[in-house]
């Protein structure tokens, strides 16, 4: 069992994840037993069984709303790496998402292809 990278990644984790793992030591389940058994396990749990079609849900329904447009961008920048969908299709929705202010003002540039 490596200690050192265990106990670093236990230090980092809160809440349900804390739970979780606190939980498995305690029952000595195999699965904690070295950082890569638990870098299996540890998705199986926490992430969601299909990314790309959660990352796609988000897409048509994500917006700029009051926040910084750096904020929404870098959301958006995520949900586009997973769901795999083509350039076109995200400038699109990218730009449905913006503010009011911002879609004006897009409309009397002249934007590249992609």
């Amino acid at each position: 069992m490596k200690i050192p990278s265990l106990a670093f990644l236990i230090l980092l984790l809160t809440g349900h994840a804390l739970q979780w793992i606190s939980q498995l030591l305690e029952a000595c389940v195999p699965s904690v037993n070295s950082f890569e058994a638990l870098s299996v396990a540890f998705p199986r749990v926490f992430e969601p069984p299909d990314l790309q079609h959660l990352a796609e849900h988000k897409l048509l329904s994500i917006t700029q709303r009051d926040r910084r447009v750096i904020d929404y961008a870098i959301e958006f920048c995520t949900l586009a790496a997973d769901s795999r969908w083509k350039a076109g299709p995200l400038k699109v929705i990218f730009q449905k998402g913006l503010v009011g202010h911002l879609k004006d003002e897009l409309a009397t540039l002249m934007l590249p292809e992609t």
